[in-house]
């Protein structure tokens, strides 16, 4: 009877160990990298218009605000000189404050900075700015 008793408690007891264990399998999932490029990838497709729609009206920018050639000029150049200069930071922030967070930072930045465009001139070259920074994000 010992001996059966025995074995039928070791039968019934849990594989914590075992490569199958849903909880382990959730984890390493949760863990997976290619969270972090598909992140990359859908703020790409899906945010890329904040920043490429601004040359499209440019004309209508300039007509409504008052703005000098200069300023429009300054104004179509700003994403891309963020990208040039925010480009080569991103990796060294993703390593030091983790990619998700950088992700984070840069997403926040542009819905920021996509609002505080509409008050004004002045707003509108600080919301560009910040709408052109979410580009640290690309290189993360």
């Amino acid at each position: 009877m010992d001996a059966i008793s025995a074995g039928s408690s070791t039968s019934s007891r849990p594989l914590d160990n075992h490569p199958f264990d849903e909880r382990s399998v959730r984890a390493k999932l949760r863990r997976h990298p290619g969270w972090s490029v598909a992140a990359v990838l859908l703020i790409a497709f899906n945010l890329r218009p904040a920043i490429t729609t601004v040359a499209l009206f440019l004309a209508d920018i300039r007509r409504d605000l008052g703005l000098s050639g200069l300023e429009i000029s300054v104004l179509a150049m700003a994403p891309v000189v963020c990208l040039g200069a925010f480009g080569p930071v991103a990796p060294l922030l993703a390593r030091r404050f983790g990619t998700e967070a950088v992700l984070l930072a840069s997403l926040l930045a542009l819905a920021i900075g996509c609002v505080v465009r509409s008050f004004g001139a002045a707003p509108l070259f600080i919301g560009t700015v910040l709408s052109g920074r979410r580009c640290v994000s690309w290189a993360c």
